[in-house]
């Protein structure tokens, strides 16, 4: 039977990925093979950079077809972040919080950022953290008020949506 002596691979940060051929020392004459399950029926795709946490399995098998199946802990610690807004701001070309946006501190995707009137009208929309809102819709500036900011992102690692809202003041 063949031998595998594994060594659980230390913990990282997400977005970083684990290789699991990295976690024993492999031998002449012996194939090796990865899996997400304990029987071995079903093969991981990429076993040099597996993203998420969880038991993962190696296959030994020598030319006699004699195999051992061994488990390989591994632990991938989800991002972090953190999604911050003003809650008031000035777009009076003073050079002073002229523009309104959002900021993402850590792993996480940006989808858009969507700001509406009291009313419920949509007055900006962007899908880049780049795309700063001046408080203008159409080239004219809106009303001094309150406005309501959507945000939606995704967490890669999860593999969910991320909503957060607010208000925001525009004064002048």
């Amino acid at each position: 039977m063949p031998v595998i002596s594994v060594v659980n691979p230390q913990p990282v940060n997400f977005p970083v990925r684990v290789d699991l051929s990295r976690t024993f020392t492999h031998y002449a004459g012996l194939t090796y093979n990865y899996y997400s399950d304990a029987k071995a029926t079903s093969p991981i795709e990429n076993f040099t950079g597996v993203p998420t946490s969880g038991t993962y399995y190696v296959k030994a098998e020598n030319k006699a077809h004699c195999d051992t199946i061994v488990p390989i802990k591994v632990v991938v610690n989800p991002p972090l972040y953190t999604i911050t807004a003003p809650n008031t701001f000035t777009p009076n070309n003073d050079g002073v919080n002229d523009v309104f946006n959002v900021s993402i501190d850590g792993v996480l995707r940006f989808d858009y950022l969507k700001i509406y009137s009291r009313y419920g009208q949509l007055v900006f929309t962007s899908n880049s953290l780049e795309q700063n809102w001046d408080g203008k819709v159409n080239g004219n500036l809106v009303d001094v008020g309150t406005y309501y900011w959507v945000f939606e992102g995704t967490n890669d690692y999860y593999h969910s949506k991320v909503t957060r809202s607010g208000s925001i003041t525009l004064l002048r």
